[in-house]
């Protein structure tokens, strides 16, 4: 028998057959692979595990005694995290807004989670899945654990201009085959708090497996409240549940307890009951990475609400720490960011996405999170949060401060120029102060640019600082009068103009840290140009550089090439994606442009003009947005744009105008002069078309008369096309009035009035 398999073997027909079956085979195999894929990518040995311990500080984590949690950030990555929501700083809100991957409204029932199989004692003792199914119409899964507030979330953020889809985050990993759960809560008084389900629930307010029932909470009459986590029971079922799931959310509620009641007791027992509660959850955390294998888990440990201690010190930046396959050391950032140390809520469901190999959807607006060198990244960490919360302290109280100073200065000079006019002479030395006044106010975006390092330790005294150092570069521009009228202008314009395109080029890291630049507490904007900066760099630039170029404005062909290649570069660092990267600017800055363009041309607006101005507009935006896509990956704030535009169209359009003009109209609100701002832009332009007919424009102030018109025109598209417009376009009329109140009170020009 033997010998004849051999001769069969060694028949080379057979032989031959055999290989084609072999062939056969694999190519089969090859070709069935990307049928499987998804489901062997599911099933694989990625997990992320993600602990919420709601309130903690990052004072309080560091300071605590807990050797594990210690080893854990130092052997991972941590960071600073943005926790802003479309609503109050709300575990309703800020759990639900990490679950979306976008700004979120959790609602008034949010927290309102259950077992399916739990009775819900205040709706008539009936089963949670009874109570689902009366409201969704929906009957969930054996084992599932259901939101009860789900139809009230989606609709109340259906209402919201965020785009955020409650339960993107689980529906997506249960698209892609991943088994979800979640354990634990922050149950007190008799009171459910499951807003950690938020998380993790899927778009119809389900999650297949899990436990956030009683079994987790201990009467502890010493525990303020009465309650404290039984960590051994929650312990036993995270073990259990890492081998069913591969996205599993872990509540450590003790913390949240404890600081929702802190307004009850002496400060001194909060922080014994804190320190009591970090040491049991340290214990937790480092039985827990035992039996996790850290070559293919990634462990998220996060704070998703600020404290109360945090929210009235308006140090609203919370610790996030990241462990696992591409995080050993440094601190944390994203693209959402640009910043080292610093990321948002929204930037963890793309993290988990991108470990887990699921697509992110478009609906996310945070951007996955990677590790940046950095060496001692605690004591970075902190610094970087004294001194951005001290910043934001006193933020609004200096930006109130600098335009009571402009508003006050152009209102004396205002009422000088009148009373003047009605015969009463106003002394020659007077004038001069006026326009050292002028030239001090229009000094201060730059002085501020150069904000000093002592602001975290002195913050009024940087602020102080700031003004002083406008008052010398006013004092210094001025010596240049005698030689030009429009010689300290033209300097301070340039200077600002040059040092922010600069900055933007370079980083932004001046600005960054400016109180006229961008906060990372506010979450506004985290780099390149805020909207504040960008009215002072649309202001200055064409101000600036039609000033310089009256000195040879009799050859118009010079003249224009050098306005217009300036100004070509300044829309490009404001609106490209390394730079400025700010979209409405480049609008802004675009359309200013055209106009002083025209303007110097010595032409009319009508409407072909205008529409010549929409075309190069629109032709500037599809080049710096294309090469955004090209070289930027769509990261940028205009690539998540052609992303929501490509995807829902017109809907996606007029999203942005809703936002855009609701935010405009709040910010004209939130002011009692935001009405009278408006209306001196809108007018503005108006005002000096009617006074360069004057008999005193000389052919050179005529030149520098179509910068001013220009720039009021930047004044009128910043407030369009901008979600804070009333800023940018304040800041640009600064540099509109400042020119045309300090000409009018040159000693020459007096006399025409």
């Amino acid at each position: 028998m033997a010998e004849g398999v051999k001769k069969i073997l060694s028949s080379h027909a057979t032989s031959k057959k055999l290989w084609l079956i072999v062939l056969f085979l694999f190519l089969a195999a090859l070709l069935c692979f990307p049928l499987f894929s998804n489901r062997v990518l599911a099933q694989g040995n990625k997990k992320v595990i993600l602990i919420t311990i709601d309130r903690l500080s990052l004072d309080e984590l560091t300071e605590a005694d807990a050797p594990f949690l210690k080893r854990f950030v130092r052997e991972g990555t941590v960071g600073l995290m943005n926790c802003r929501t479309a609503g109050h700083s709300v575990p309703n809100n800020t759990y639900l807004t990490i679950g979306c991957g976008a700004r979120a409204d959790g609602g008034f029932y949010g927290e309102e989670s259950f077992n399916s199989k739990e009775v819900v004692d205040e709706l008539a003792g009936l089963e949670a899945r009874k109570v689902f199914e009366h409201r969704t119409g929906l009957i969930p899964p054996e084992g599932s654990i259901v939101n009860l507030g789900i139809a009230d979330i989606a609709r109340k953020n259906a209402e919201l201009a965020y785009g955020a889809v409650p339960g993107l985050l689980g529906s997506t990993l249960k698209k892609n085959g991943f088994k979800i759960a979640v354990l634990g809560n922050a149950d007190i008084n008799g009171e459910n708090h499951r807003e950690v389900c938020l998380i993790a629930m899927d778009e119809k307010g389900l999650i297949p497996l899990g436990n956030v029932g009683s079994t987790f909470c201990l009467n502890d009459s010493s525990m303020l409240g009465g309650y404290r986590t039984d960590y051994d029971a929650l312990l036993d079922s995270a073990r259990e549940f890492l081998g069913k799931a591969d996205f599993l959310v872990v509540e450590l509620g003790d913390i949240g307890r404890i600081d929702s009641q802190n307004h009850l007791a002496e400060e001194a027992v909060v922080v014994a009951q804190k320190t009591k509660a970090i040491r049991n959850i340290d214990q937790f955390i480092g039985s827990l990475l035992e039996a996790t294998s850290p070559k293919d888990t990634l462990v998220i440990i996060v704070s998703p609400t600020s404290s109360r201690a945090m929210l009235k010190e308006k140090a609203r930046l919370n610790p996030l720490i990241i462990s696992g396959p591409g995080f050993k050391g440094g601190t944390l950032s994203s693209d959402t960011t640009r910043r080292h140390g610093i990321v948002t809520n929204t930037d963890i469901a793309p993290t988990v996405f991108s470990f887990l190999g699921a697509e992110v959807p478009y609906q996310v607006s945070g951007r996955s999170i990677f590790a940046v060198s950095q060496k001692e990244p605690i004591p970075y960490l902190l610094n970087l949060k004294t001194k951005a919360t001290t910043i934001y302290q006193i933020r609004n109280t200096v930006l109130t401060a600098f335009t009571l100073f402009v508003i006050v200065s152009i209102l004396i000079s205002l009422f000088a120029l009148f009373a003047e006019r009605r015969g009463k002479m106003i002394k020659k030395g007077r004038h001069v102060v006026l326009q050292l006044l002028l030239l001090w106010v229009i000094s201060l975006p730059l002085a501020f640019l150069f904000q000093p390092s002592f602001v975290a330790k002195l913050p009024w005294g940087a602020a102080l600082f700031s003004f002083m150092l406008a008052l010398v570069l006013a004092l210094l521009s001025f010596c240049l009068r005698k030689k030009s009228i429009l010689g300290p202008i033209m300097t301070i314009s340039i200077a600002t103009s040059l040092a922010l395109l600069c900055d933007a080029i370079l980083g932004s890291k001046l600005m960054l840290q400016s109180f006229l630049g961008s906060c990372p507490i506010a979450g506004g904007r985290f780099y390149g140009l805020g909207n504040t900066y960008m009215g002072a760099v649309v202001g200055s630039s064409i101000v600036g550089i039609t000033a310089l170029t009256t000195k040879f404005h009799k050859n118009r062909r010079i003249a224009l090439t050098v306005v217009t290649l300036f100004l070509l570069v300044v829309c490009v660092v404001v609106g490209y994606s390394k730079f400025g990267a700010n979209v409405g600017g480049l609008i802004t800055m675009a359309g200013a442009s055209v106009v002083t363009w025209i303007r110097l041309k010595g032409e009319r607006a009508n409407w072909r003009r205008l529409l010549y101005i929409a075309v190069v507009v629109l032709l500037l935006l599809v080049i710096v947005v294309s090469a955004d896509l090209l070289v930027g990956s769509g990261q940028s704030h205009a690539g998540r744009t052609i992303e929501l535009i490509k995807t829902d169209g017109a809907k996606a359009v007029f999203d942005i105008i809703s936002r855009k003009l609701t935010m405009n109209v709040r910010g004209i609100g939130s002011t009692p002069w935001g009405g009278i701002l408006v209306v001196m832009v809108l007018f503005l332009p108006m005002v000096l078309m009617r006074l360069e007919q004057s008999d005193w424009i000389t052919p050179e102030l005529l030149w520098f008369f179509q910068g001013l018109v220009g720039a009021s025109g930047g004044a009128i598209f910043a407030l369009i096309f901008n979600d804070t417009g009333i800023v940018a376009a304040g800041i640009i009329i600064i540099y509109v009035w400042v020119p045309l109140l300090y000409l009018l009170l040159s000693e020459k020009e007096t006399r025409f009035l």
